[in-house]
């Protein structure tokens, strides 16, 4: 499975990166911290999986505009990868009917324990249609 991995804090990339390189069949084709990079990353052939900051640089600040900006984003994105599977990811468990009902296909907290989002990779590598809903509840 083929994942870019897009974060404002190079930390939590380089943390998100540390944990998928140790797994079998999991790939590491990027890493961006802002929406530039994020676009530059997105290349052809398209990766399987997008771990996205829901607070990426380069979206609007404001909570209303962000959140519209995230739904734009995600429209985006997936006309350019229309089988993108993205995981949100955010600070805020709170936010993650905002980011579902903008498009993201599953979410994961920040602060989660990293075999929260292993396992819906995990899963979604045995459903590789990605049909299934993969959220996962707090």
């Amino acid at each position: 499975m083929n994942i870019l991995i897009s974060d404002s804090n190079n930390e939590v990339n380089s943390a998100l990166r540390l944990v998928l390189e140790q797994k079998h069949g999991y790939t590491i084709s990027g890493e961006a911290n802002d929406l530039i990079s994020l676009f530059s990353s997105i290349t052809q052939p398209c990766p399987d999986v997008l771990i996205l900051d829901a607070d990426i640089h380069g979206l609007k600040s404001s909570h209303r505009e962000s959140k519209n900006g995230f739904a734009k984003l995600l429209d985006t994105l997936h006309q350019l990868c229309p089988s993108i599977y993205v995981i949100a990811l955010s600070n805020l468990p709170n936010q993650e009917q905002n980011c579902l009902q903008a498009g993201a296909n599953a979410f994961a907290c920040k602060s989660d324990p990293p075999d929260n989002l292993l396992g819906l990779l995990e899963n979604l590598s045995k459903n590789k249609s990605g049909s299934v809903s993969l959220i996962n509840h707090h």
